[in-house]
């Protein structure tokens, strides 16, 4: 995750899932009034891969060292929503976007972002599901695998995605959203003080 501008000079912390296994990423920005906003990059390993080497298969090793026995897709789920809880009651503003493997669409991921969370889909609560692509270069079950979701408060001006194509490094198509920072951060982005030293 990068953060660039005036935003930068909100940030108040970033770190990664508290398993270590790297399935997310954030960083706090903090706002007025007792605004914050949290935005997390995520991934959820593919179905139990072939090798070793795979991401499910070192997930699964990881969980296997300390007794426990979740496949790592739904030890994935489970532990995103216990940790966007302690975020939510913690009274940050979420943004969640990223690599979920699996067809956004489908039942067990609605019901987490939307039900459980309380989230909204940034993209697709302003666009038809219908006209959803496969954000996934080489899906040939045209599945819209990547998403990006937000808390209510959050509002969009813009939103979309660019195809995977080879303009872009990697596979993914590039899911965008242009939010309405006053709706995250309770104001505008306050401008940073510079202070000049004395000789």
């Amino acid at each position: 995750m990068l953060t660039h501008g005036k935003l930068a000079f909100q940030a108040m912390g970033a770190d990664s899932d508290k398993s270590g296994l790297g399935r997310w990423t954030w960083a706090r920005y903090r706002g007025q009034n007792g605004h914050n906003l949290r935005v997390v990059s995520i991934y959820r390993p593919c179905s139990n891969e072939s090798g070793q080497a795979s991401v499910w298969s070192q997930h699964k090793a990881y969980f296997q060292s300390i007794n426990d026995d979740r496949d790592p897709r739904d030890a994935f789920m489970e532990d995103l929503e216990t940790e966007a809880r302690e975020w939510l009651d913690a009274g940050d503003h979420l943004i969640i976007g990223g690599d979920l493997n699996d067809d956004i669409f489908k039942e067990d991921v609605r019901k987490l972002f939307e039900d459980k969370l309380g989230l909204k889909d940034l993209i697709y609560s302003r666009h038809p599901k219908s006209e959803a692509p496969a954000t996934y270069a080489r899906n040939t079950n045209h599945k819209t695998i990547d998403g990006i979701w937000g808390s209510p408060a959050v509002q969009v001006s813009r939103c979309g995605y660019l195809e995977a194509s080879t303009a872009f490094p990697g596979d993914h198509a590039v899911l965008w959203v242009d939010v309405i920072i006053t709706s995250v951060l309770g104001g505008p982005i306050q401008e940073s003080t510079a202070f000049h030293a004395r000789r």
